[in-house]
């Protein structure tokens, strides 16, 4: 069986920086070694569509390690999802806490003390 990891583009594995797409290593480093487990197939998805999210895989270096690309949207199913939105779009989504997230809340986030943390965010039907 294969584990579907979708990784978000923007803001999550990169954000942008005069308008190039820098990597955040945080995700950059998790990207790389999920992709290592032979059962882990690695998704990235963009809003701004399949094409955006592979030339923020290329910018970020890690073009290598993914296996394929859409627009973000329902029907992908992964089992991981890693974003800096809340979504429900996986079986598991993990939230990246923003440059401005303290990971003071109560959702369960690890602050690594440089906000590069993840939320849990379970669905429904594991809560």
């Amino acid at each position: 069986m294969s584990v579907l990891v979708a990784f978000d583009a923007d803001n999550c594995l990169c954000t942008m920086s005069s308008g190039f797409p820098v990597p955040n290593e945080d995700v950059r480093t998790l990207l790389i070694l999920l992709s290592g487990f032979p059962d882990v197939q690695i998704h990235l998805w963009s809003n701004a569509g399949a094409e955006h999210a592979e030339h923020c895989a290329y910018a970020c270096g890690v073009a290598g390690y993914i296996d394929s690309y859409s627009a973000k949207r329902p029907g992908i199913d992964p089992v991981i999802t890693i974003d800096d939105e809340v979504t429900d779009l996986g079986a598991v989504n993990l939230l990246r806490a923003g440059d401005g997230d303290t990971g003071d809340d109560d959702e369960g986030t690890y602050d690594a003390g440089d906000n590069t943390g993840v939320d849990m965010i379970p669905d429904e039907e594991n809560a």
